[in-house]
């Protein structure tokens, strides 16, 4: 937990904000509500524990909104009994939670956004381990959910196929294992034909590249090394004329083409 609730992580993660306002990329946030380990007795919710490391993570989800960030919700906690959050799934098929149960968790995460002022704008399933029925619960609270449509079986953006408002958004791209970028890089030659690339990244992996100083008088800056990490990615698809865009726009360019 403390990857991302720690003053130097949270520093890191403000600076990779400017960095991506700084090459005009809006970017998405996939939050958890609540983390929970239960074998190490830790619960903390930002609803009930009032710290000043929770203050401090929800200014830094506030300068990254503010740097072009849409925050989505990952879930509530990301895990489910004795599991660890991030580690563990929620809404597995396999953990037969009832509609009910399904619903509360969802529910909970839409109240944990709306108290602490945060306009979440998608839902994500964790490890995109959901079925057709949590996907047809997902449409009744979401416009956007970013994983791919169970129902269509795409590797595109495309509206539910039952109720046709909620657009479901993939990424086709998959992830940055370990710290290879790499690979996805090779991964988006193989994909020139393709108009639609996204890809999620684990912000952790570009704090090795942020190097936190101050001035004599004790005034912080930061210095941030070229064409790495995320960076390299993003630099790579501008390359090949990708542009990188909101869901918003996403959304808005497909109605355009269904006109």
């Amino acid at each position: 937990m403390d990857t991302y609730l720690g003053d130097d992580s949270l520093e890191k993660l403000r600076a990779l904000g400017d960095r991506m306002e700084d090459n005009n990329s809006p970017f998405h946030i996939a939050w958890i509500p609540r983390y929970v380990n239960p074998p190490e007795g830790i619960d903390n919710s930002l609803l009930d524990n009032r710290n000043m490391k929770n203050a401090h993570f929800l200014f830094t989800l506030d300068y990254l909104i503010s740097k072009g960030g849409n925050i989505g919700l990952h879930g509530y906690t990301h895990q489910y009994e004795e599991e660890e959050s991030i580690v563990g799934s929620e809404f597995w098929e396999k953990y037969n939670l009832s509609r009910r149960e399904q619903r509360e968790r969802v529910e909970k995460a839409i109240e944990s956004a709306q108290y602490l002022n945060l306009p979440y704008k998608f839902f994500e399933t964790p490890h995109y381990r959901a079925n057709v029925r949590f996907q047809q619960l997902l449409e009744q609270y979401f416009d956007f959910v970013y994983e791919p449509s169970i129902a269509l079986l795409n590797n595109k953006p495309a509206f539910s196929p039952f109720e046709g408002k909620t657009m479901f958004v993939p990424a086709p791209l998959g992830y940055v294992k370990d710290d290879n970028v790499g690979e996805m890089i090779g991964e988006i030659e193989k994909l020139k034909g393709e108009d639609f690339f996204s890809f999620y990244y684990h912000p952790g992996k570009e704090f090795k590249y942020i190097t936190l100083e101050s001035e004599k008088d004790g005034y912080p800056y930061y210095r941030y090394e070229e064409g790495k990490g995320v960076i390299a990615v993003i630099n790579k698809l501008k390359s090949i004329g990708a542009e990188v865009v909101s869901l918003d726009s996403i959304k808005a360019k497909a109605l355009e083409k269904e006109k």
